[in-house]
């Protein structure tokens, strides 16, 4: 019986010192996990900025506490002052204090200001061309014949109205036309003035 006791201890012994060498500990079983740091807006290239010069008013709002007012108030003192030299110009804009720049420096930069779209999609103006020339053909065509204009053609004279024109072409029935453009000062309430001011644009043929 002893013995038999005795055995028992024994093996029991034995499978308690297999299973603490086998067996992993707490610490074996732990796995370190080593955090990852989120990157801070200083750590963040230019690129990752707001350029408070070239901005939109959307993308200002999305600043930390700008909000509508500021974002146009900040488009407003740029576009006066020809943009941001640097970034504590921004303290300049009204509703922008010491607070807020501190708030804001992480997060902005400042670029060259770019021209307004409407000026870099301006036609440029070729100044070889000089001023346009009417070929002699087109100036023709826009003559007026004094004597086989309408009414409306005639009225087309510079300081000549209807009732004028009624008279230029009651003139030319009774007097069977004008010989040439002088002519037409012959017409009464037709002057030096009037023709002069349309001489390059009558003909009477």
């Amino acid at each position: 019986m002893i013995l038999f006791i005795l055995t028992i201890l024994a093996v029991g012994f034995t499978i308690r010192e297999v299973c603490n060498i086998y067996a992993p500990s707490k610490l074996d079983t732990m796995v370190t996990v080593t955090p990852v740091p989120k990157p801070t807006p200083e750590d963040g290239s230019d690129t990752d900025k707001i350029d408070i010069n070239n901005a939109t008013a959307e993308e200002l709002d999305s600043l930390p506490s700008i909000g509508e007012v500021r974002a146009k108030a900040i488009i407003k003192w740029r576009e006066e002052n020809g943009g941001f030299k640097t970034i504590e110009d921004l303290d300049k804009v009204k509703g922008i204090g010491d607070t807020f720049m501190e708030r804001l420096r992480p997060f902005i930069t400042v670029k060259v200001m770019r021209p307004p779209a409407a000026t870099a999609l301006a036609a440029p103006v070729n100044a070889a061309v000089g001023p346009m020339m009417i070929s002699p053909q087109n100036q023709t065509s826009m003559q007026i014949n004094i004597n086989t204009a309408s009414l409306n053609d005639l009225m087309r004279l510079k300081g000549v109205g209807k009732a004028k024109a009624e008279t230029i072409i009651s003139h030319r029935r009774t007097y069977g036309g004008f010989q040439n453009p002088t002519d037409i000062q012959k017409v009464r309430g037709i002057g030096a003035k009037i023709y002069n001011d349309n001489i390059h644009l009558i003909s009477v043929r």
